[in-house]
């Protein structure tokens, strides 16, 4: 093969798809990042943490009863 043939489509893939598919990053990326985090919340408000069981340890009388030791 012809070294300007091989050079022009070297030139070619870097000087066109390169930038094309780092604008492709630049545009997608973000969509993509931001369709995930949606999906990630929407995940984490479906399965709440069960805090039925927890008392609020401010205001937890017996944290600081030192009575039974």
């Amino acid at each position: 093969m012809d070294p300007y043939v091989v050079t022009f489509h070297l030139g070619l893939g870097i000087g066109v798809i390169g930038p094309s598919f780092y604008i492709s990053l630049v545009i997608w990326e973000p969509i993509h990042l931001f369709s995930f985090f949606l999906l990630l919340n929407r995940e984490i408000n479906r399965h709440p943490p069960d805090t039925s069981n927890q008392s609020n340890w401010m205001s937890d009388s017996g944290l600081y009863d030192m009575t039974d030791q």
